[in-house]
């Protein structure tokens, strides 16, 4: 029996074929997720998403010129991936020992993932993905994220706010280089680009980070503000601050 049937949870399998997701939802939903993943991979680079589900990011971002592998702990969702597609590389494993070299990927990359999981092994699953990869990129809900919002959640989420994903992040030998917000959700239709970038970041219900190992850029330790952040985005007419 497996440790989520034991919590009374869902298998993972399961979750993914209830929530019924589509390549036009994904595309639509994570679309700043897949801007920044491109954005931040050399053309042809390596690209590994831990723990891809339902495996639509992995078809999204093979159509976008880059080398995609993709690791997976559910068996069904894998078979379920293999169906849609044979040409990503995907392999079954535990996220918590990649059966990869060292920094042999450009990118490693998830979104819905980390939230599952206590800040120990959050920490560990960044470690590791540190070890294989250049740059980390993550997407997760924070604590203005709603429940309700979740047609279907699965039972285990974690909400942490926006300090406790930079104090993890740094406890990981990582530092931020760019955050962006996305699901901002009431009256977002009304602004205008660079104030819905801005606000998105402010009041959105999830964050994305993008990490570097800690030093590897010569760059001491960063103070965030989110605030600060906004602003800055505000004057680059942009939905990525860059540091």
């Amino acid at each position: 029996m497996t440790k989520s049937a034991l919590r009374g949870l869902k298998p993972w399998s399961a979750y993914i074929r209830d929530a019924d997701y589509t390549l036009f939802s994904q595309s639509n939903r994570l679309k700043r997720l897949i801007e920044t993943v491109i954005e931040f991979t050399p053309s042809h680079g390596k690209v590994l998403e831990v723990g891809f589900g339902s495996g639509l990011t992995l078809i999204l971002l093979q159509d976008l010129t880059v080398k995609v592998y993709g690791v997976e702990l559910d068996r069904q969702l894998l078979l379920r991936t293999h169906s849609r597609t044979s040409q990503l590389r995907l392999l079954r494993c535990d996220a918590r020992k990649l059966p990869f070299k060292d920094k042999i990927f450009d990118t490693v990359y998830h979104q819905g993932f980390l939230e599952h999981f206590d800040n120990t092994t959050i920490t560990t699953l960044l470690r590791e993905q540190k070890r294989v990869a250049l740059t980390v990129i993550f997407d997760v809900p924070t604590n203005r994220f709603s429940r309700k919002r979740l047609s279907r959640p699965r039972g285990d989420e974690r909400f942490l706010n926006f300090s406790s994903w930079l104090k993890l992040i740094s406890l990981s030998g990582l530092e931020v280089i760019y955050i962006y917000g996305r699901d901002l959700v009431w009256y977002s239709h009304l602004l205008p680009g660079a104030l819905l970038y801005c606000f998105d970041f402010l009041f959105g219900q999830s964050v994305g980070f993008v990490c570097k190992p800690a030093g590897s850029l010569g760059v001491g330790s960063r103070k965030f503000s989110k605030l600060g952040i906004a602003l800055k985005r505000l004057k680059q007419g942009r939905y990525l601050a860059r540091y």
